[in-house]
């Protein structure tokens, strides 16, 4: 099928530690990060009419996780973490004047022992304040018009966006 095609990514890299957890002239940790992905996407076209749709699941995992701590004000360290999930986005243009996107991501996150592996999805206590379900519609309207002989183009543009509920501190609702 030529408007369907499949992707596979896998990286591994580092992320920087909290800066204000720094002190001056202290050299700073950096964490492992092993990242996959993988899903397919579709696009059609026909005319000005052009509909596309993306998918994938993901699979992270951090060496050495940060978490706020709202009494300190900041990120402290936890040990190792995996965030797993997928995602879905669906788009929508007709020519150059009107596009809507919407999206959908379902994710989990834990702390987990270091022995643990990518994929132990489920393992590990939940992660606060890392939202279960975040859904996101997008849509943009343009037109052309002619003020005094000066082509101007106008956008309205409107969004929506839901966060839904994610895990407290200490198991708290």
């Amino acid at each position: 099928w030529p408007s369907l095609s499949w992707s596979f990514s896998a990286g591994q890299g580092v992320r920087s530690s909290d800066a204000q957890a720094l002190s001056e002239g202290e050299r700073a940790p950096f964490a492992r990060v092993l990242a996959l992905e993988t899903g397919p996407a579709w696009t059609y076209r026909s005319g000005p009419l052009q509909l596309s749709a993306h998918s994938f699941a993901f699979a992270t995992r951090v060496s050495d996780d940060l978490l706020f701590d709202p009494v300190r004000g900041r990120n402290l360290p936890i040990g190792p973490s995996n965030r797993y999930g997928a995602a879905f986005s669906a788009r929508a243009r007709i020519g150059q004047d009107h596009d809507t996107l919407a999206s959908f991501t379902w994710s989990d996150a834990r702390g987990i022992e270091s022995s643990d592996s990518i994929f132990a999805l489920g393992r590990g206590n939940a992660l606060p304040y890392v939202p279960r379900q975040v859904l996101r519609v997008d849509h943009v309207s343009g037109t052309h018009v002619h003020v005094a002989s000066e082509l101007v183009h106008l956008n309205l543009a409107a969004g929506l966006g839901w966060v839904g509920p994610m895990p407290m501190p200490l198991g708290a609702a």
